[in-house]
């Protein structure tokens, strides 16, 4: 059978790397419980024809299937799930979720690829609220991107705000960037002169230099609002600037996905010259209706978690925590099995971490294999000491070894714990 894993691009996290991972999850989660956000956890696995249904909404739908939906072996017309806000919307309508408000957020691998280097597998979260087109509702998703990021002690970030219109303004807007990309349509790329013929707006999201500097001449959508969004748009920078948070307009800000309306976002930031876009969201009212069926205004932001964990580990953001305190039991036989489990049985009820060592065969060699592990205490179990009802006891954090009773190891393990914790 030929194997495709190098077709599929992914990466595993291991061991030495997951606790930044925990890191960062944990201060999103409680950044979220903060500002009241319910996590949902959709299925990764979804039906294509939800996104089919949505195709107009994405800027890569010339090639959908390969780009976004991945089929399994036609199972039931099944993908893996290639973003988070249509997932959450419809999860809204499929669970028959009526809150009049529903803030949510969600954590977990997505699956899509625009190109080889990509991975096919990456993580996201994003944050989404759903049932109010309220200006304080995008002021507070832009504060709690804010605050996440403050947290997770990234700073220097560069908050870059424009509007995407609505179905008012940007079909004037879309008829002239049309006529634009017709007349320059020979001097983009070969990848562009394809993209552009299907999604005009695919200009916007070409990183040649080339197409960049043709693509900064086009007309901007933000110089083509209507009235009530050229209003929205001035609201939304009073009330920032009034909190204090400083923003630059872009007015060439264009998702890879064209379901937002209104007010759109990056969060972007340099680090060793080049520019990251670290999150981005925006509103999509449109989009909403268009899945639940009902009224339902909502603006939401995701992240990438791989670039974040990189950026942090490049920044010398992480600090690896203390090994927690942690007891190794050495068996200095083969036969006491059923004593080594009781005395980790006993530890573990007091939620000190255990591990156990087989036996090696021999006193010199069960020594010399404890020395290689950074344990704070080596209980060494011996045949001789157990029918005195005592254990050898060698205490790493004061360098000595004694024998102590069976009946005294809780105790003595839980004022030594305590102790360090104090220091």
């Amino acid at each position: 059978m030929q194997n495709h894993q190098n077709d599929l691009n992914y990466h595993d996290i291991l061991p030495d790397d997951v606790w930044k991972w925990n890191y960062v999850e944990n201060v999103i989660r409680q950044t979220m419980e903060l500002y009241n956000f319910k996590e949902i956890r959709t299925s990764i696995l979804q039906s294509q024809e939800l996104f089919k249904t949505y195709l107009n909404y994405f800027s890569e739908h010339d090639d959908l299937t390969n780009h976004l939906l991945f089929n399994l072996n036609e199972v039931n017309n099944l993908s893996l799930r290639p973003e988070g806000t249509i997932t959450v919307l419809h999860s809204l309508l499929k669970n028959q979720i009526n809150d009049i408000l529903s803030r949510l957020f969600y954590i977990g691998p997505m699956f899509r690829r625009k190109n080889m280097t990509q991975f096919f597998q990456f993580h996201q979260f994003g944050a989404e609220i759903i049932g109010s087109n309220d200006l304080l509702t995008d002021n507070e998703i832009i504060l709690l991107a804010i605050r996440i990021f403050k947290n997770l002690e990234i700073f220097n970030l560069t908050l870059e705000l424009s509007s995407f219109g609505c179905d008012k303004c940007r079909p004037e807007y879309l008829r002239h960037l049309n006529q634009f990309v017709n007349d320059h349509q020979s001097q983009f790329c070969n990848e562009c002169q394809y993209n552009i013929k299907l999604n005009p707006l695919q200009v916007f999201q070409c990183v040649d230099d080339k197409c960049k500097n043709i693509s900064e001449q086009a007309p901007a959508i933000i110089n083509h609002l209507c009235e009530d969004c050229s209003e929205h748009l001035k609201r939304l920078q009073r009330m920032l600037s009034n909190l204090g948070v400083s923003y630059l307009i872009n007015p060439f800000i264009h998702s890879a996905f064209n379901y937002y309306n209104r007010t759109i976002f990056n969060f972007t930031l340099d680090h060793h010259g080049h520019k990251h876009i670290l999150a981005n969201g925006g509103r999509y009212d449109m989009l909403a209706k268009s899945v639940t069926g009902k009224n339902l205004p909502a603006i939401g932001f995701s992240a990438n978690l791989e670039l974040i964990i990189k950026i942090m580990d490049e920044k010398r953001i992480f600090l690896k925590p203390k090994n927690e305190f942690r007891i190794v039991i050495a068996p200095m036989s083969d036969d006491l099995d059923l004593i080594v489990l009781q005395i980790v049985q006993g530890l573990h009820d007091n939620k000190v971490h255990t591990q156990i060592l087989n036996y090696t065969g021999s006193f010199q060699s069960m020594q010399s294999l404890t020395d290689d592990y950074e344990a704070d205490v080596i209980v060494y179990v011996t045949e001789d000491m157990i029918r005195q009802g005592k254990l050898l006891i060698k205490n790493n954090l004061k360098s000595h070894q004694e024998p102590i009773y069976i009946a005294d190891l809780n105790d003595y393990v839980l004022r030594l714990k305590k102790a360090i914790s104090i220091i």
